[in-house]
């Protein structure tokens, strides 16, 4: 589960940022991308009741680790879905898939449909 204090601060700031595709820093995107794909496992999680690594299992999109002990873990979607360690040149791309799959499994009918698709529509045209 994506712990709130990680992603409050990156929710918080897409709802208050006015990204524009001519005026955007790479700070600005960094940020936007982190509350993208916050949003859009919190979402996976809320909408199927399934963790971020059953979303990295099922969209094929975040490789995952097993340990020698058998514990499995999606180690680069780990690192994305937390604001300390989330990467200085995100995958957008990745970022954007995720989004994409996200919209299609859990369909319009989800309360966080139209958000989620806000956050793909400017994403996809950093990609």
């Amino acid at each position: 589960m994506i712990s709130p204090a990680d992603t409050d601060a990156a929710s918080d700031y897409a709802t208050d940022i006015q990204v524009s595709y001519q005026g955007e820093t790479a700070e600005n995107r960094r940020l936007y991308a982190m509350t993208a794909i916050t949003e859009a496992v919190r979402s996976w999680e809320d909408g199927t009741g399934l963790s971020a690594l059953e979303l990295a299992r099922q969209s094929g999109l975040w490789k995952i680790h097993v340990n020698p002990d058998g514990w499995q873990r999606a180690k680069t979607l780990d690192r994305y879905l937390s604001k300390k360690d989330f990467p200085k040149n995100p995958r957008m791309k990745t970022i954007a898939a995720t989004l994409a799959f996200v919209l299609e499994r859990l369909g319009p009918q989800s309360p966080d449909y139209s958000r989620l698709h806000e956050l793909f529509d400017v994403l996809r045209q950093w990609v």
